[in-house]
């Protein structure tokens, strides 16, 4: 058996390395280590321990066209648009398997090894070793509920909707803990080991055993300023904001914007222009506008909205593995006397409920986005204007 790895040792001296990705070039900068390219924009970095060798190998997933690509050993492909990349020794051979999750249908499909369903939409996969077999079991984190489901081991409730799941060895007993990232306090929560407070809002999870005993260290990345602070331990500067960190890969899969991006005029938000779109190199674009008042003419419940105007073209986002930037825009007649905004007081909780029961209904399958705007920009209450840049108020009302 191939001794255990850490996770990101890329120079094979049994530490993990700070090191980023930049999609927008596909540079790989390992600090003191390498410089080099492989990947572009769109890709999701992986280290695996996918060769005999001492050293984490850089691998990419491209969701677009399901493909793997391990830097110098292969390039297969496995897994198709809207599915997390998942690794680990799924089989006890001491070296990484290649996996996905889709969310969609609670498959787990782990190549050359199993095909089964856990979990659903919505869930974030969290494999790992949770039992100290040496094997990492399939296992699933729902925010929406605090629930840790780990196949054959356990079922717990541990967080909550605003938490990030950080499982790791943070005692270097050879098995995973569940525990948690509060982004917005900095609160770390691992079950059963200790409870603290590292890093604040906006700061990206990345323990990893960066001293060499076996055992994780809590650890953030602070993309608008490059900072990695490791507990009681260090504070270094390597990165800039846009960057993924990869010293420890399992958090990639927090939601960032992808690096490039062209916005189309909405008329041609077809699968001709998406794949116009794919082909120039963007990941992302810009929808506008997705009308209030076309949904919901008169004031009614969501289930009497006509949903039936946009579901085809949101859609077609999800079916082409886009990531749009959606705008909400356009005061319906009831809600306010110009439909270019502001809209009346009296109408908050209706843009609430409105707004609420979009993003419920588009963040899921098919449809998977998960970036919206309200309103495209102020200052523009006009007669002549109306809708036509979709803004929300003049200097002195807005919403």
């Amino acid at each position: 058996m191939v001794p255990p790895i850490s996770a990101g040792d890329f120079d094979g001296d049994g530490t993990g390395d700070v090191a980023i990705f930049r999609g927008a070039t596909g540079l790989w900068a390992i600090r003191d280590v390498s410089r080099f390219y492989f990947g572009g924009p769109g890709d999701y970095p992986v280290t695996l321990n996918f060769r005999n060798h001492p050293d984490s190998a850089p691998a990419i997933f491209r969701p677009r066209t399901g493909l793997w690509a391990v830097r110098g050993v292969t390039r297969i492909y496995y897994g198709q648009s809207l599915d997390n990349p998942v690794t680990g020794d799924f089989n006890g051979d001491g070296l990484d398997e290649l996996g996905i999750f889709r969310s969609s249908s609670g498959l787990w499909a782990i190549r050359n090894h199993t095909r089964i369903y856990f979990g659903s939409s919505g869930d974030t996969p969290v494999p790992g070793d949770y039992d100290g077999d040496g094997t990492a079991e399939a296992g699933i984190f729902r925010n929406i509920s605090g629930l840790w489901a780990i196949r054959g081991v356990t079922r717990s409730y541990f967080g909550g909707s605003s938490d990030l799941p950080v499982p790791a060895d943070y005692n270097g007993d050879g098995i995973d803990e569940i525990g948690i990232f509060r982004n917005v306090t900095g609160l770390w929560a691992i079950r059963g080991v200790t409870r603290l407070y590292f890093g604040t809002s906006g700061d990206i999870p990345q323990p990893g055993n960066i001293i060499g005993d076996g055992s994780e260290q809590i650890s953030v990345f602070r993309p608008n300023s490059g900072l990695w602070a490791s507990r009681s331990i260090s504070r270094i500067y390597y990165g800039r904001s846009g960057d993924f960190p990869v010293t420890s890969p399992r958090y990639w899969s927090i939601p960032e914007l992808p690096a490039s991006g062209i916005e189309v005029l909405s008329k041609y938000c077809d699968d001709a222009h998406f794949d116009k779109l794919i082909a120039a190199g963007a990941f992302s674009t810009r929808y506008s506008h997705l009308s209030w008042d076309r949904l919901e003419p008169a004031n009614t419940t969501p289930d009497n909205y006509y949903w039936e105007i946009y579901d085809h073209t949101m859609a077609g986002y999800g079916n082409k593995g886009l990531s749009p930037i959606i705008i909400i825009s356009d005061i319906p007649s009831w809600a306010g006397p110009i439909q270019s905004g502001p809209f009346d007081d009296s109408a908050r909780s209706d843009f609430a409920e409105f707004v609420g029961a979009v993003v419920n209904r588009y963040s899921r399958p098919p449809y998977n986005i998960k970036y919206w705007e309200l309103f495209n920009e102020p200052d523009g209450t006009r007669s002549d204007y109306w809708a036509i840049i979709n803004t929300w108020g003049d200097r002195k009302s807005v919403v």
